[in-house]
């Protein structure tokens, strides 16, 4: 299985387990102190979901493609030449 493979199921596993979790924070009651902790989750949930979307849409991503074209591109050896003294 290829990196990017990974990476893809990753993303959607974590994508998954959270709306898991938020589904049964909204819909399954729990007891008061449950609520206290399942609030500070939820903002962790947050964030995460915020990691794993910036990556797929911002320059985490774009960065990645960028590098993987370079590689794949011939490299130009260019001839060192000295300055010149005056």
């Amino acid at each position: 299985m290829n990196e990017k493979r990974i990476i893809v199921l990753m993303g959607a596993a974590i994508m998954l387990c959270c709306l898991i979790f938020f589904f049964s924070v909204c819909f399954i009651p729990m007891s008061p102190s449950g609520e206290k902790f399942a609030d500070q989750i939820v903002i962790a949930v947050i964030g995460i979901l915020g990691i794993v979307v910036g990556y797929y849409f911002g320059s985490s991503k774009g960065s990645a493609d960028k590098s993987e074209e370079l590689a794949k591109k011939p490299v130009e050896h260019k001839p060192v030449v000295s300055p010149t003294i005056r």
